[in-house]
């Protein structure tokens, strides 16, 4: 299991499979725990390709929580905070 809640605010490299989410390019850990790379839309490669990324790790709100109004509708949002990488760096491997 990945700990990323002790290593918030230090620089860190994950290597693991390259996603596109609609919140951006994400990059899975080993344990398939999603960590967002702040500033970048999407990967240039297929998903799934193993990269390598480095940067700060922080734990930020993306979008608003969803909310449900009286009817029972849900609207869009993630609930909680979300891990990202700050001024990440990497390389996609081969």
């Amino acid at each position: 299991m990945t700990d990323l809640a002790t290593q918030v605010g230090q620089t860190i490299t994950i290597t693991g499979e390259a996603g596109n989410a609609r919140m951006g390019a994400i990059v899975f850990t080993p344990d398939r725990t999603a960590v967002y790379l702040l500033g970048k839309e999407e990967w240039e490669t297929e998903n799934r390709q193993t990269v390598t990324v480095t940067g700060t790790l922080r734990s930020v709100s993306l979008a608003p929580n969803a909310t449900v109004d009286k009817d029972g509708a849900v609207s869009h949002g993630m609930d909680g905070d979300s891990w990202v990488l700050e001024g990440a760096t990497w390389t996609l491997d081969s």
